[in-house]
């Protein structure tokens, strides 16, 4: 009946040690659905979230909980708006490792967002202080995904340098626009490589990395450059990859701006 080679009382076990490492936030709660199917919930007077945006605010919290350069540890995130319509709760799990520091990052991020939902700054103000935040919680997974030297996970050429080499191969069909665009990120590349001790230096670090991450956002999209890439003649796991690693790279400023606005928005005040 139980069918699997964990016992019960190994099981009791675990979730008992659980209990002692992990301080539970709360109990379980009901939240009750006052419409019958999905379509009438979208139209749920009683919440500010509809399905779509709650989904997209924890899709884009859920690509920034990604702290580690670990890309087997997995994160999931979890919104769940309150019964009276005055906030959210954000929750966090892995599937493995301590959850510290993404949580200490997180308040850092509601607290910015709660004052990106008073309006008191300009929404440009609001985005620089949210991608502060985010390149402090989330360098380790950047340097990364940019196959920087400074990285303990990689030892493949830089994402940036493919990127450059591709643009300048003889058959792709380029602007003088993008080609000198993506030598700005080269260059800013080179910079944030050159540094002896990333530790040392930590502020000069995170400016560029800011500055990486809004030039590959003001790019291309991901799409246009697949496009293209289409009649390159380069490995076709490299194409895929290009326009993959550039997603990722633009999608820091890309989720910052959107939980920025998403906070601003006086129709859906949650944070």
């Amino acid at each position: 009946m139980w069918g699997g080679a964990t016992t019960r009382s190994q099981l009791r076990q675990s979730i008992d040690s659980l209990y002692t490492q992990y301080e539970v936030p709360e109990s379980p709660t009901k939240n009750p659905i006052n419409s019958e199917t999905a379509s009438k919930l979208i139209g749920d007077q009683s919440r500010r979230l509809n399905f779509s945006q709650e989904k997209d605010i924890a899709s884009n919290l859920a690509f920034l909980s990604a702290t580690s350069d670990d890309s087997f540890k997995i994160m999931a995130v979890c919104v769940e708006e309150h019964s009276n319509g005055e906030g959210i709760t954000i929750r966090i799990a892995s599937n493995s490792g301590d959850l510290s520091v993404v949580k200490a990052g997180f308040i850092k991020v509601g607290e910015i967002l709660e004052q990106a939902a008073r309006r008191r700054n300009s929404e440009i103000e609001d985005i620089e202080t949210l991608l502060r935040q985010v390149v402090v919680l989330d360098m380790n997974r950047i340097l990364s995904r940019l196959r920087s030297r400074h990285s303990k996970s990689t030892k493949q050429q830089p994402f940036i340098a493919q990127l450059h080499d591709a643009i300048n191969d003889k058959s792709f069909k380029s602007t003088a626009n993008l080609t000198n665009r993506i030598g700005d990120l080269q260059d800013l590349f080179s910079r944030l490589e050159s540094i002896a001790n990333i530790k040392a230096d930590i502020s000069l670090a995170h400016s560029l990395i800011r500055d990486i991450l809004r030039q590959a956002y003001h790019l291309i999209s991901p799409t246009n450059l697949s496009l293209l890439l289409k009649d390159l003649k380069i490995d076709p796991t490299l194409k895929a990859h290009l326009s993959n690693s550039l997603g990722k790279i633009s999608g820091y400023h890309s989720a910052t701006s959107f939980l920025v606005r998403a906070a601003r928005n006086k129709k859906c005040r949650v944070f």
